[in-house]
């Protein structure tokens, strides 16, 4: 008995937190929106789907999308559909679980993924901030001049000037 009620509050559990995503289909010239099926997740365990396709028959090309609050349609793919094909919805959801993005296509079985925005990674260590003496902020350098940047460069330049010397005085007479 108690084991029996234990299964009963764990299903009626599963069923409040379950999110219910109805896919809607909308023919393109038309404003009509057709229910074609529902998708039941749990947005902790996003590997429990289920998918329940509805008896109804489009096809034809067609707007795939989701409905909204209420009764308003967000179309999110174009798909070419098939009265005989099975669906493959992909379902991306955001952090707060909402809707990011679907993605339709026809495939020969009903398959059906929710797909949860991934965990940010890991954060790189980085250097700590320069700790202030006296709560003095630091002074940014000033430009160094050419000579000062490049003076590494100029110095062997004019030793060598310097040591070659001139030349011959006996020759230019």
């Amino acid at each position: 008995m108690v084991v029996k009620l234990l299964i009963a509050f764990t299903i009626l559990l599963q069923i409040a937190f379950a999110d219910n995503l109805k896919v809607l289909i909308q023919p393109l010239g038309s404003t009509e929106t057709i229910l074609r099926g529902v998708i039941s997740y749990d947005p902790e365990d996003v590997g429990d789907v289920t998918y329940e396709r509805t008896k109804q028959t489009v096809s034809g090309k067609a707007c795939v999308g989701i409905e909204l609050s209420g009764k308003d349609f967000k179309c999110m793919a174009l798909g070419n559909l098939n009265n005989t094909a099975s669906d493959k919805i992909v379902v991306y959801l955001n952090k707060d679980n909402s809707v990011r993005n679907l993605d339709y296509s026809v495939d020969d079985t009903d398959n059906v993924q929710v797909i949860r925005r991934d965990a940010k990674g890991p954060v790189p260590g980085m250097k700590e901030p320069i700790k202030l003496v006296d709560n003095e902020v630091p002074q940014e350098e000033p430009p160094k001049t050419f000579i000062q940047k490049y003076w590494m460069y100029i110095v062997p330049v004019v030793l060598m000037l310097m040591v070659s010397g001139g030349a011959d005085p006996n020759q230019q007479r």
